[in-house]
């Protein structure tokens, strides 16, 4: 067909989330706008965050999305920054580069010159001369606003954002022996993050299977995910509550464990990870407004950009490992109805 198109393109990359009022007329003809995803994270040593472009064009939506320099910017035409800031005071400046090391899966839309965005921090040498380090820190109380310069248009974008900080585990530790063979939910207490808004946990349930003929062994993992929990507000501190129910976790391993004859799998190396997610605000708003039901487009409806769509704010990762169950509940992966001889 040849008609005028909405063309925009996001890809939500996400494992695993106070609106403000930045928005942008998309109806200009023949005009382009940034399309963002980034999330910073203080736990990485590395920063990436993805821009592309959203426009309007004369012609097939679908083989416009095939040519790369209609859904990428001429990384000669737009300057990209990224300024960090402590108590207001300009601290730090970060220079966006593009990075094509990353393989894109195939799709609707080219995987052609993928491209990436890679932060650099800005060091003054001893001599004076200006230098780029792509692996650093972020500061828990710096502030961090993004700057896209289109050198052809003339437009900026900005978007600011603070980062989320570190979670408390309250019962989860080292030594822990989870419990899922209760007639009650085992309690897993978290204390909340500064700046986090939306929590959610992913139970790595972890095994090995071992080859009966040839002995050799494979590590293997179903991961469970908790529902999504928000705190009331995002001071941080408030007690929050992931509650693990055996029966249903058991009955979700059944499904997504298969019997081997050929295999193995002693209940000695039976373990999880708990693998915690909390995001800021505005992902959380983000996610809310832009759910699949929310709308009847690829339109990001909600926004922290100006001049823009897309999202750049933070979230916070971390990882209690090789938590190991309670002798109740390794019976039970042994002998319950969803998982009777998987195990040994």
């Amino acid at each position: 067909m040849t008609k005028t198109n909405i063309f925009i393109l996001f890809i939500i990359a996400l494992i695993g989330l106070s609106a403000c009022d930045n928005t942008l007329d998309i109806l200009d003809e023949y005009d382009d706008f940034p399309v963002v995803y980034g999330l910073l994270n203080r736990n990485d040593s590395a920063h990436f965050v993805r821009i592309q472009k959203g426009f309007l064009g004369e012609g097939n939506a679908l083989l416009m999305a095939q040519y790369s320099d209609t859904i990428y910017y001429d990384t000669a035409k737009v300057e990209i920054h990224v300024y960090e800031r402590v108590n207001k005071i300009a601290k730090d400046t970060m220079l966006l580069r593009p990075n094509y090391g990353f393989i894109k899966n195939e799709g609707l839309f080219t995987d052609e010159k993928h491209i990436v965005y890679q932060l650099y921090k800005q060091i003054r040498e001893p001599n004076g001369n200006i230098s780029y380090d792509p692996f650093f820190p972020l500061k828990d109380d710096a502030d961090y606003t993004l700057e896209i310069k289109n050198k052809v248009s003339g437009k900026t974008t900005t978007a600011k954002t603070q980062l989320v900080e570190t979670i408390s585990q309250l019962n989860l530790f080292p030594s822990t022996k989870v419990n899922l063979a209760s007639d009650f939910p085992f309690n897993v207490k978290i204390s909340s993050a500064k700046n986090g808004k939306v929590y959610g946990l992913v139970m790595r349930f972890k095994y090995r299977e071992i080859n009966i003929s040839t002995g050799n062994g494979v590590n293997k993992y179903v991961d469970y995910s908790l529902p999504n929990i928000t705190s009331l507000n995002t001071n941080g501190s408030q007690i929050l509550n992931f509650l693990l129910d055996g029966q249903v976790i058991f009955r979700y391993l059944g499904e997504n464990i298969k019997k081997d004859p050929l295999v193995h799998r002693p209940i000695s190396y039976v373990a999880a990870d708990y693998i915690f997610i909390v995001g800021s605000e505005d992902l959380y708003n983000y996610i809310q407004v832009n759910a699949p039901g929310n709308t009847v487009n690829y339109i990001p409806e909600y926004t922290n950009l100006s001049n823009g769509k897309g999202i750049f704010t933070s979230r916070w990762i971390s990882t209690s490992p090789n938590i190991k169950f309670n002798s109740p509940t390794q019976d039970s992966l042994l002998n319950s109805q969803y998982l009777k001889g998987l195990f040994n």
